[in-house]
């Protein structure tokens, strides 16, 4: 695959489990605002390296953020466990940073990337998948789900790739921090 696109802008601070106050406040051409047109304050965006997530927790959250998702498709959450999660989240190449916005006690939107090898044009480097991008009904339309997405896009170093398959509820955040459509996956597995 050729042509990798990745989000830019300038870095913020990276840290484990370190707030960040107004994280696209410096970023030109990225606004948000509430649906009546009115500007809004960004969340603190806390990023935690994978071995230090409340799984229960995070369990309890991705539940309640799929909830509507989930009874659409007819699907079951009986696989959201903290066994599931943190098997997903300690991959080979190393272990996933999960942004979240916490208020009040109560996880409110959460985003994560693992690290993966992807090897092309005879180099490999480390992609960052983002995945499990959610934020529970009633916190939606606030702009914490920007503002999980870009604190992961800044905590990447600048030899790395982002890259994320969303779906229709979040492509319009990640299109606001300049990712594009890079092309078509074909997947090959064995039986």
């Amino acid at each position: 695959m050729k042509n990798w696109s990745r989000c830019e802008a300038p870095p913020l601070p990276i840290g484990t489990a370190e707030e960040y106050r107004d994280p696209l406040k410096h970023q030109p051409g990225i606004r948000c605002h509430r649906a009546d047109g009115a500007a809004m304050s960004l969340p603190n965006v806390i990023i935690r390296d994978a071995a230090e997530v409340d799984y229960a927790a995070y369990v309890d959250f991705q539940k309640r953020a799929f909830r509507d998702l989930l009874a659409r498709r007819g699907a079951t959450d009986a696989r959201m466990t903290p066994e599931f999660y943190r098997w997903k989240y300690h991959p080979p190449e190393g272990t996933a940073r999960v942004a979240q916005v916490v208020e009040g006690g109560k996880m409110l939107s959460s985003s994560a990337m693992l690290p993966l090898r992807l090897s092309f044009e005879n180099r490999t480097i480390v992609g960052w998948h983002c995945l499990d991008v959610g934020t529970v009904p009633e916190a939606r339309g606030r702009g914490l789900c920007l503002a999980t997405l870009r604190s992961l896009i800044d905590n990447i170093g600048s030899e790395e790739l982002f890259f994320a398959f969303p779906n229709e509820a979040s492509i319009g955040s990640f299109l606001k921090l300049g990712c594009t459509e890079n092309g078509i996956l074909t997947t090959w597995i064995a039986p």
